[in-house]
């Protein structure tokens, strides 16, 4: 008899151990820096932006460890938008490219309060960045990122809302005139989703 409660309890006990869900967010920055070069000798200027702020979505999974502490995890899709216009004194032309981009972010995270319903958070970490580039340009692949937020239950769902921010690195391969240049900090806000006993 005891053995057979032990075995029910094993699901259990990884239930309350790990859960796992879906992040979705938006960008609060832009993905790439403004900068525009005015090509005094060669009479081209280029002026390189972000043309769209868009969506963030991935999945995440956490690790909960005890007195308030856990290691979670996430990998979030972020289509990134490169606008260049192209000026000189016959006039002036557009260029688009797009960018896939998922971040991998590994946190320690600690909830302040162990109340039942809400709890806030705290959590830090390193990210890395994988980017399919349409020019020859490497994004900065690596960076360190700070977040915050509340963590709501309801029922077995756990809502947690979240201000992240990264400081990425320098970009690599970098063409000195050519203006592009990814945006070193960035702020998001995110939403998870999760499922925990």
């Amino acid at each position: 008899m005891r053995i057979l409660l032990f075995l029910f309890a094993i699901p259990a006990a990884f239930g309350q151990l790990f859960s796992a869900g879906i992040k979705v967010g938006t960008p609060m920055t832009d993905s790439f820096a403004d900068i525009t070069s005015p090509g005094v000798s060669t009479g081209l200027s280029i002026h390189s932006f972000s043309d769209a702020k868009k969506f963030i979505v991935g999945p995440m999974v956490e690790l909960h460890l005890p007195f308030g502490f856990s290691i979670a995890a996430d990998g979030l899709y972020r289509p990134l938008r490169l606008t260049m216009i192209f000026a000189n004194r016959a006039g002036t032309g557009t260029n688009s490219a797009n960018y896939s981009s998922w971040e991998v972010t590994p946190v320690l995270r600690y909830r302040f309060l162990h109340t039942p319903l809400v709890k806030p958070f705290a959590e830090a970490g390193p990210s890395f960045r994988f980017v399919e580039s349409p020019l020859d340009h490497n994004l900065s692949d690596r960076g360190f990122t700070l977040g915050g937020g509340v963590e709501v239950k309801l029922l077995l769902i756990r809502i947690a809302p979240e201000l992240r921010f990264t400081r990425w690195g320098s970009d690599h391969n970098v063409v000195p005139t050519f203006p592009l240049q990814s945006g070193q900090n960035q702020a998001e806000f995110l939403v998870g989703v999760a499922f925990k006993p």
